[in-house]
């Protein structure tokens, strides 16, 4: 697996928020992994998961945990430091 940072984005429901914080906050466990949410938003809510290099390996869990509540799918990005 090359290094760098892994960037995951997906659309989920309001109603779903909650849920699917408690989810993604249970697989996560101890990693130091980074959700956040989009400002603008439309009818559903954009969240991102950012994973450092040491942590990818929790991705596959996570998108478990969260594959109930993604609309649309999970979109992953992986990006590494310029040389």
């Amino acid at each position: 697996m090359t290094p760098g940072e892994l960037y995951v984005y997906y659309k989920l429901r309001p109603e779903d928020g909650p849920t699917a914080r408690a989810a993604f906050e249970a697989a996560r466990g101890s990693a130091h992994i980074r959700l956040m949410q989009r400002v603008d938003e439309g009818q559903l809510l954009t969240w991102m998961e950012i994973y450092t290099a040491s942590d990818t390996a929790f991705e596959p869990v996570i998108a478990r945990a969260m594959q109930a509540f993604a609309q649309g799918g999970r979109h992953v990005e992986r990006f590494a430091p310029l040389s």
